[in-house]
């Protein structure tokens, strides 16, 4: 089964570098969306879950970016003990978990994890980066030389010749991600190790 994810976070890192299980380097949950499809690509599970804040705000930048306000986050979200333990049953059942940036979307829900203390198989799993994967097909120039790391926008673009909406929500991202991820299978462009 292939498990997509995607999150919006309160933030960026504070370094790249840092483990996935400190805290206070992670930009803390507020969105987190995942589907999961069958051999078949059929949608068999999905949740959408927008993160009730725990002992912080939501930025201002966050906001209008994700197009999600603190307000609504503390009055429609769920507890995050709960949407990560979705997750986690999820993540339990899938052959390859997929996104477009896993570090990024690794390390904002590893750190959760970790700060709610679940167990979890996250970092076990067969991980599958649709952004670095990409990159060959997309063959955009970088600033230095080589090709940079594609925008999920920009994937959905190359491939499909049009913009996807509903772009920097976790549902929308996670949606257009399945799309580019089976359509560059179909096209023989990425591969799937086993």
């Amino acid at each position: 089964m292939y498990l997509f994810f995607d999150v919006s976070a309160n933030g960026q890192p504070k370094s790249w570098k840092a483990s996935l299980t400190d805290p206070f380097n992670w930009p803390r949950l507020v969105h987190l969306s995942w589907l999961m499809y069958n051999k078949d690509r059929e949608l068999i599970a999905s949740s959408d879950d927008l993160i009730k804040p725990e002992g912080f705000e939501i930025s201002v930048e966050t906001e209008q970016k994700a197009q999600i306000t603190h307000q609504d986050a503390v009055e429609k979200g769920v507890p995050l003990k709960e949407a990560l333990l979705r997750f986690k049953d999820a993540v339990e059942k899938a052959e390859y978990v997929i996104a477009h940036n896993m570090k990024f979307n690794e390390g904002v829900v590893t750190a959760e994890f970790y700060r709610k203390n679940i167990p979890h198989l996250l970092g076990s799993s067969d991980k599958y980066c649709l952004m670095q994967e990409a990159t060959w097909y997309c063959k955009l120039p970088g600033k230095t030389g080589g090709y940079k790391w594609p925008t999920l926008q920009e994937i959905h673009t190359k491939i499909f010749n049009s913009r996807y909406t509903n772009a920097n929500n976790a549902l929308g991202d996670v949606s257009a991600c399945v799309v580019c991820f089976f359509a560059l299978l179909d096209l023989e462009a990425i591969e799937l190790f086993d």
